[in-house]
């Protein structure tokens, strides 16, 4: 059975992601997004976008992370995606596809402009957003990263005071899709109870215990 470009689209950046040194930016973090965002997907009236379109866009967006040799914090992560999926899809995907896939990788990062204009971003992009912030307080998604070898110990506590303030803060308003909402709202009551209270994790981290 031949592949549609799409679905071979999937697999280039399946086979990247796969590479990944970054353990918040691997496959498993790719698949979540992925399965939220269908998820998400499903439950709204989207028009003009197709689940391949999803799922790929899910694969690509955090290709420049997982093309590096550890943790990068930084902000051209999805222009630094974009140029890779540019490059690698030219000629595997048509011109429409593509120029969708390429803005939400592009803008998948821009989550302060997002959480204050959502309406300036298309509807995969905000598609991709949400489903990428709704991993920000998965569980296992902060036992696998937290505890990397590649991040200093300042490096750490940045990236985790940083992150539990746009938890807190800026996710609340984040979340344009009802499905969205539903989510973070179960997520964000089972984080808060494994960070402060049930595991102390946040504890655990500011001590170097992780």
């Amino acid at each position: 059975m031949v592949k549609s470009s799409l679905e071979v689209a999937i697999v280039k950046g399946r086979g990247l992601m796969k590479k990944s040194n970054d353990s918040l930016h691997d496959l498993k973090h790719a698949e979540n997004v992925e399965q939220t965002a269908l998820e998400i997907f499903k439950s709204e009236k989207i028009e003009k976008i197709s689940t391949g379109l999803v799922s790929a866009a899910a694969y690509w967006h955090d290709v420049y992370k997982a093309s590096g040799n550890g943790f990068r914090l930084n902000n051209i992560d999805g222009r630094g995606s974009r140029l890779i999926a540019e490059k690698e899809l030219g000629n595997t995907l048509s011109e429409k596809p593509l120029k969708k896939l390429l803005r939400a990788v592009a803008d998948h990062d821009r989550v302060f402009k997002y959480a204050f204009s959502p309406k300036s971003f298309s509807p995969l992009g905000r598609l991709l957003i949400e489903a990428d912030m709704l991993d920000v307080p998965d569980i296992d998604r902060w036992k696998r990263g937290v505890s990397r070898k590649n991040m200093t110990y300042f490096q750490r506590v940045v990236f985790v005071l940083f992150e539990l303030m746009c938890i807190a803060l800026l996710f609340p308003r984040i979340f344009t899709f009802e499905k969205a909402q539903q989510i973070f709202k179960k997520k964000s009551k089972e984080f808060w109870d494994f960070f402060l209270f049930k595991e102390s994790y946040f504890f655990k981290i500011i001590t170097n215990r992780v």
